[in-house]
């Protein structure tokens, strides 16, 4: 196994055997170690190649186990490097490995040198995104917009780059994705629309700001071509700004999920994906609409797993307190399609919701007949 350099193992307290029999992370090194051996440490580590070697063996050593932010900044505390000093040292690891190519994890890759660099990129990559400055940040950017690097490798990076870069860096980011039609398939599981929801969170108090985000998803998702991105990506409540609210492209938004909800040929799992977003983004009248055409017949039960309509229904009977109306016609409504319901399980969960709500329908003949339809004969009343 590689070993780390005499003086870092000096610092760290280590034997020149090598590592213990599980990983030790920097901040596991930085609580056990002396202060005074930290002094000699930190002198060491003025001379840059020692420098590298040190952080290259920790890297080996933390392999398996994730990089996590206090690791890093452990490792500045015990090293006394300032940020720039460690940029450095990870943009030579970079450099020098990158030249060997990125190669997907394989531990029973027959070459040592593949597995040591997908090692050492892998950590360098990661720990840029706690002290990445101006020529960190463009090595970032680089890596993220190359179309010629591994999905995973820029995977790495954007979340490096998102977690140094201030909030301009972050939606300049953003927005440069959300532009790009090939946004959600170059990088695997990096969710640009989450991201653009969450800079829209943290930009409180700035107006404009807010606007430019809403406007930028609004036009990304009218334009996008991958449904099941579509129908995951679809976070957006129509109180975002009035301006969306009745906008052509939060019409098109909501026409789209439609026509997946609707699809019988389409994975249930993935309409329901699509059911959650149109029931997010739509307003009340919208939703008791698209409630109200789950109902017909062929598309209420098992078409859309765990999505049941009874208890959407019941949820805007909830909403509509201050509507006695809307709530008698949700009950009819809902009393028709129970009535002849063909689906036990279905009825049942709809049943009890409306009871509750509902003396008429728990005394109606339709709710008898339903009950002894399925041989559960309804229960005397009290005398």
């Amino acid at each position: 196994m590689k070993k780390m350099s005499m003086a870092c193992m000096m610092a760290f307290g280590l034997t020149i055997h090598g590592f213990p029999s599980t990983p030790i992370t920097p901040l596991d090194l930085y609580l056990g170690t002396p202060e005074q051996k930290r002094e000699g440490f930190r002198e060491s580590l003025r001379d840059a190649k020692k420098l590298r070697e040190c952080v290259l063996g920790l890297f080996y050593s933390c392999w398996g186990k994730p990089v996590m932010p206090e690791d890093a900044e452990a490792f500045k505390l015990v090293s006394g490097l300032s940020d720039a000093a460690l940029e450095a040292a990870l943009l030579d690891a970079i450099r020098e490995y990158s030249a060997k190519g990125w190669h997907a994890w394989d531990a029973f890759h027959p070459s040592k040198d593949v597995r040591m660099s997908y090692v050492y990129l892998t950590g360098a990559i990661k720990w840029l995104g706690f002290c990445a400055e101006a020529k960190g940040k463009k090595l970032l950017k680089g890596v993220i917009m190359d179309n010629t690097k591994d999905g995973d490798y820029r995977r790495f990076a954007i979340d490096s780059y998102m977690c140094r870069a201030d909030a301009n860096e972050r939606w300049a980011m953003i927005a440069s994705f959300l532009a790009d039609d090939l946004r959600l398939v170059i990088i695997p599981l990096f969710d640009v629309y989450h991201a653009a929801v969450c800079e829209y969170g943290e930009a409180e108090g700035d107006t404009k700001k807010r606007r430019e985000i809403a406007a930028a998803v609004c036009v990304a998702l009218a334009k996008e071509k991958n449904r099941l991105y579509f129908a995951r990506g679809n976070t957006l409540p129509a109180d975002w700004s009035k301006g969306y609210a009745e906008s052509p492209q939060r019409k098109a938004t909501l026409e789209k999920l439609a026509g997946i909800i609707m699809d019988n040929a389409l994975d249930g799992e993935f309409r329901q994906l699509a059911i959650n977003s149109y029931m997010c983004c739509a307003n009340a009248k919208e939703r008791w609409d698209m409630i109200t055409r789950l109902f017909s017949d062929g598309m209420r039960s098992g078409t859309l797993p765990y999505f049941d309509v009874y208890y959407a229904a019941v949820w805007e009977y909830a909403q509509a307190y201050e509507n006695p109306p809307k709530r008698e016609m949700i009950v009819a409504s809902v009393s028709a399609v129970l009535a002849k319901e063909q689906d036990e399980k279905a009825f049942a969960n709809g049943d009890k919701l409306l009871v509750e709500r509902s003396a008429e329908w728990a005394g109606s003949p339709q709710r008898k007949a339903a009950l002894e339809r399925f041989g559960k004969p309804p229960a005397p009343e009290a005398p």
